[in-house]
């Protein structure tokens, strides 16, 4: 019996709301059919217990709801009572004598008794009764037996059948609780374990016991039989429940302690990424979200996990997983735990057999000039020392310099030489400050130290033949450079009066360095900012992109592919940090178009402008249907265009290109070119610049599509999985 000394328990009398398969165990009792009877009442037993749990009542009923006063309840708690019919001109029930029946304070309440009796249901009338319970002889109580087979129900628990019965069978399976359970005899013990193996789902009644281990048939995953802990960490630990063994009859309890969801499938996140398996992966960003975690959970994770364990700091991987976080927005609701797996499977795969990254201590000093430490971290960069470079960071994150002038420090290194690896690091360092938007700058000194080995390595573009000869681009990038802080004076004295970014973009496409140079001096002498240089490189990028013809190589998507990728990491964070360090990047990335005009010889004619026949609907899913065979290129972008010069929702388009490249083995490039081409388009929304993003877009993700798709294949087995699908029938 349960007590308490410093609080009343809670509990609730009599009849609790009827389960929704009353009627069929109703029909059941009446039917004597017993074994269906015992195997309906227990699991709707079992839920009205689970929702007193929950409600948290101390003291459990079994809610009465199978109860009746008829012949067969009597007869199964005491001798002595005898049904006998009612006569016609007899009163309803007992009830018609009891004397509150005459009080003026019960009329109403007796008014509606008489018309309804005692059913607490609107608009049904209870049937008069035509028998009714008569003592007719001396009555000795013989419930014992009824009570042992409703006391274990009562308790939320499930009769597993007689131990004996178990021991000969050595398995049986129950249900309740929403749960099939496997139910072993081993080694003198009862064990009950949840009957779907926690790897893939097969039932484990079908799978072996030796030695205290039991073994799944499908996969061999393994598990330690009396807890239920795996072995293997492809599995998991399958669910145990408490066993009872009363007078000979094994009783399971189906509703164990809960555990703490988010808790468990962060620590399997951590697992997957650890052992690079991608199921695990799946099967742990899927159960956060029904845990209710947002993105940001496994988004930490990934972070903490891709900046510690790759030396290369860094890399392709934590920019993926910085792209499907910028996404987020733009996806549908059901793909945005695809685009979250997609990318901690990238980190993990990135991360695999590479030793750790060690952190640096900050300097012991207090100095509180974030010029200093700029121009220290900017020589080491300069000189390839990445240590030295490592420990100015850290020391001036840590002395607590803004994150203003953090970011302008990292923007200035990576600018400092021309267009350093192709334009990766202005994008990698770009990225990393994106993603400290998502989770916080506290976090900083994780992050960005991740940073500096690739920036103090990386190749410079004027040690580039084909930025030296036959034009020597890389000098006259130089003197661009050198006159930008005179330009900038220029400009200031027209502040708010240029606004001509996309004759400025088309110059960018043209065949003479020297004119574009001089159109992008005289855009910033004229008052042109740092967000509308931004604009008119990333729109010119995407211009390259949308023109490329496929008679070209197919490796050079890829060419055509990192100049729009940094264009577009160069325009974001000049609307952030808009200093004069940072605008320099607009003379390399402009030149890089220019080095990349090969790639529009001839250049691929854009589709018609004019809207499409179909129903938007129609539209998006033809567009789904056409990159299911190879090279669709133009096809897919005479769709796209003429989706947007229609009717349709240009978000409703954007979701469909997202899940275009999630349904695909996506790699590091489409990730980029389409979390680009989101931002850009957000700009441009109804615009011919913003048309000119979407067919880049489509066009790159038609052709690298279709993919074998096995990514998306273990993520469908994940959600089958949650759904409680059998995928091995």
């Amino acid at each position: 019996m349960q007590r308490s000394t410093n609080r009343i328990l809670t509990t609730h009398a009599g009849r609790l709301p009827n389960p929704s398969n009353i009627d069929e165990i109703m029909e059941a009792r009446a039917n004597n059919d017993q074994s269906r009877f015992d195997a309906l009442v227990p699991a709707a037993v079992a839920d009205l217990v689970r929702k007193q749990r929950e409600l948290k009542n101390d003291i459990h009923s079994d809610g009465e709801f199978w109860k009746a006063r008829d012949g067969k309840y009597y007869d199964s708690r005491s001798t002595g009572i005898e049904m006998r019919p009612v006569a016609d001109d007899a009163p309803p029930s007992i009830v018609f004598f009891q004397q509150e029946r005459q009080m003026p304070e019960f009329r109403d309440f007796y008014e509606i008794y008489d018309a309804m009796g005692n059913v607490p249901v609107p608009g049904v009338t209870a049937q008069r009764q035509v028998e009714r319970g008569t003592i007719t002889g001396p009555m000795e109580y013989r419930g014992q037996e009824a009570i042992k087979h409703e006391i274990g129900p009562a308790r939320g628990l499930i009769n597993a059948g007689p131990l004996a019965q178990i021991k000969e069978q050595g398995c049986t399976v129950v249900t309740g609780g929403g749960h099939a359970i496997a139910v072993f005899f081993h080694d003198g013990q009862v064990h009950a374990v949840d009957n779907r193996c926690p790897h893939m789902g097969f039932p484990l009644e079908r799978g072996s016991v030796r030695d205290g281990i039991l073994t799944c048939h499908w996969h061999h995953a393994r598990f330690e039989l009396s807890s239920g802990g795996t072995f293997n960490p492809f599995a998991d630990d399958v669910r145990t429940f408490p066993v009872n063994v009363v007078e000979g009859e094994v009783w399971i309890d189906p509703a164990p302690a809960p555990r703490d969801e988010a808790r468990h499938w962060q620590r399997r996140l951590q697992d997957g990424m650890e052992h690079n398996l991608r199921l695990v992966i799946a099967k742990a960003v899927l159960g956060l979200q029904a845990a209710g975690s947002d993105y940001l959970e496994p988004l930490r994770t990934g972070t903490r996990f891709g900046t510690t364990y790759s030396a290369d700091g860094w890399g392709a991987a934590m920019t993926i997983l910085t792209c499907t976080a910028n996404m987020m927005p733009h996806l549908q609701v059901e793909d945005r735990p695809r685009a979250l797996y997609q990318g901690l499977l990238h980190v993990a795969r990135e991360c695999a057999g590479k030793p750790p990254r060690f952190s640096v201590e900050p300097l012991p000093t207090a100095e509180p000039r974030p010029e200093v430490f700029a121009g220290w971290f900017r020589n080491f960069i300069n000189v390839r020392d990445a240590e030295g470079a490592e420990r100015c960071l850290i020391t001036a994150i840590e002395c607590g310099i803004s994150r203003e002038d953090i970011a302008s420090m990292m923007f200035a290194a990576a600018t400092d030489h021309i267009y350093l690896d192709g334009g990766h690091v202005l994008d990698f360092a770009n990225k990393a400050v994106e993603l400290l938007g998502h989770l916080g700058w506290e976090i900083a000194g994780q992050v960005l130290p991740s940073l500096v080995h690739g920036m103090a390595r990386a190749r410079r573009s004027q040690e580039l033949s084909q930025w030296r000869d036959p034009i020597d681009i890389a000098s006259m990038v130089w003197e661009a450079r050198e006159q930008l802080p005179g330009l900038l004076e220029q400009g200031r004295n027209h502040s708010g009066n240029w606004d001509d970014a996309d004759s400025l973009a088309f110059q960018m496409l043209g065949d003479s360095p020297d004119e574009i140079m001089v159109g992008i001096k005289e855009a910033i002498a004229k008052g042109a900012t740092a967000g509308q240089l931004g604009s008119a490189v990333a729109h010119a990028a995407f211009l390259r992109m949308a023109h490329f013809h496929t008679s070209n190589e197919f490796r050079d998507w890829d060419t055509v592919h990192n100049t729009l990728t940094a264009a577009n990491a160069l325009h974001q964070a000049l609307k952030r940090t808009p200093t004069p360090e940072l605008m320099r990047g607009v003379f390399d990335v402009a030149m890089s178009i220019y080095l990349d005009r090969f790639l529009n010889m001839p250049p691929q004619r854009l589709p018609d402008a004019g809207p499409s026949a179909d129903f938007p609907a129609e539209q998006l899913d033809r567009i789904l249907e056409m990159v299911d065979v190879r090279q669709q290129v133009e096809e897919t972008a005479q769709a796209v265009s003429g989706y947007l010069a229609g009717d349709g929702n240009p978000a409703d388009l954007t979701a469909t290109l997202g899940r275009m490249m999630l349904r695909e083995d996506a790699n590091f490039h489409s990730f980029q070119i389409a979390e680009a081409a989101f931002k850009q388009f957000d700009e441009r929304q109804g615009t011919e610049s913003g048309r000119h993003v979407m067919i880049g877009l489509s066009r790159f993700l038609a052709a690298h599509s279709p993919t074998p798709r096995a990514e998306g294949q273990t993520y469908q087995i994940a959600l089958r999985l949650q759904r409680g699908e059998e995928i091995y029938q």
